[in-house]
């Protein structure tokens, strides 16, 4: 499963930019099942740019159906953007 993320930066950062996706599955047992995508993104000379977040392989096979998530863009512990979905 892929994420393809367009993000945008306005004014300056500090250079050290993360996407962050979040991922929730359906609930095994009381509790749903969670994950955390991450990327380091480099936003020299770029105010917008496509990204892909990936969930592949075992860890893909292990998570199942995703029911809710959420995409956040970090400007080193700062949040700058989010986008989530209406059940998360």
């Amino acid at each position: 499963m892929r994420f393809d993320v367009l993000w945008r930066v306005r004014g300056a950062t500090n250079g050290k930019l993360k996407l962050r996706a979040e991922l929730r599955g359906k609930a095994t047992g009381q509790l749903p099942k969670e994950t955390t995508l991450e990327a380091e993104l480099s936003s020299r000379g770029v105010s917008s740019k496509w990204s892909a977040l990936k969930l592949e392989g075992e860890a893909y096979q292990n998570f199942g159906e995703v029911t809710a998530w959420r995409v956040t863009l970090w400007d080193g512990e700062q949040l700058i953007g989010e986008q989530k979905s209406f059940l998360w």
